[in-house]
């Protein structure tokens, strides 16, 4: 059974709390790196990390909008478009034979 949209999107929302949980330390621990004098290496490893969290947070925040967006276009009322019938074959032949004759 599918989940419905209201228990997917509070789904993403707890994913999008606890990422902002986790940057927040993340980022705390970067600092402390820096302040404590930490190698190069070790902050370039904790900055590729936090910018690796970044983009996981905008996939989350990206997927939310979308999963919003499907159901307010679920909630709106269909619209029906109604094509006008196709032209019978034989009635482009007519048009070819009056184009061809001159005037």
């Amino acid at each position: 059974m599918d989940p419905s949209p209201s228990s997917a999107t509070a789904e993403i929302d707890r994913y999008i709390e606890e990422g902002r949980r986790l940057m927040a330390r993340a980022e705390a621990g970067y600092r402390a790196l820096a302040e404590q004098g930490a190698p190069e290496g070790h902050l370039l490893m904790a900055g590729r990390t936090i910018t690796a969290m970044n983009r996981v947070q905008a996939t989350l925040l990206r997927q939310r909008a979308t999963l919003q967006q499907a159901v307010e276009a679920a909630q709106a009322p269909a619209v029906i478009l109604v094509a006008r019938p196709p032209r019978p074959w034989w009635a482009l032949v007519g048009r070819l034979r009056s184009e061809a004759r001159p005037s």
